[in-house]
């Protein structure tokens, strides 16, 4: 079985994504992308090879589909981490409030009014 390669592909759309992942794609729909490519080599596999390879040439299938979808999950776990990164220094800068666990003064509660510089 060819080896088919699925990341850097313009257009295919599980490829890596440039800019803000959160806002230019949604990671549910790449997973759904995903399983249907996937179910598609498995389907194409059951119709083309003997009986007794299709087993072996169906776990290695899944085996590509787990890595794909951990690459596509630790993406959307990234891009949330970013996301909420980028709340909290806008937050930051539009109220002097600092996140737990940062150096400096104590945090303000997120509604608190701005204190005089």
């Amino acid at each position: 079985m060819r080896q088919v390669r699925t990341e850097g592909r313009a257009g295919d759309g599980l490829g890596r994504s440039t800019g803000d992942a959160a806002e230019s794609f949604s990671f549910g729909s790449e997973l759904a992308a995903v399983s249907s490519y996937y179910a598609a080599k498995i389907a194409a596999v059951r119709r083309g090879l003997v009986p007794r390879d299709i087993a072996a040439a169906v776990r290695a299938i899944r085996d590509e589909q787990t890595v794909a979808v951990r690459a596509v999950m630790q993406r959307w776990s990234a891009a949330k981490r970013t996301a909420t990164e980028k709340r909290q220094a806008k937050l930051a800068r539009l109220t002097h409030w600092t996140p737990k666990g940062e150096p400096g003064r104590p945090p303000d509660p997120p509604n608190a009014k701005p204190r005089p510089s």
